[in-house]
């Protein structure tokens, strides 16, 4: 089975509830894990960013990747 690339999408409003909304896409590929964070690291190499609770992204939030022929999502708990 051919692996291709895929894309996480995910699409929130830009300044409220009601406004207008913003897609974002992030490109996964099979043979690089992507790992989301508060800010860029050598631990996480995608930034999110929330303007309403910025400290409730950890620095390294979750991990997306390829395994087994399918997309994970391994969410790093901090406690």
């Amino acid at each position: 089975m051919a692996v291709v690339e895929a894309y996480l999408r995910k699409t929130s409003p830009v300044c409220e509830k009601n406004g207008p909304v913003c897609p974002n896409s992030v490109l996964l590929v099979p043979e690089k894990p992507l790992t989301f964070g508060r800010i860029i690291s050598a631990e996480a190499n995608v930034r999110l960013l929330s303007k309403n609770a910025p400290l409730m992204i950890s620095r390294k939030h979750a991990t997306v990747a390829l395994v087994g022929g399918k997309w994970c999502i391994n969410d790093h708990e901090v406690r």
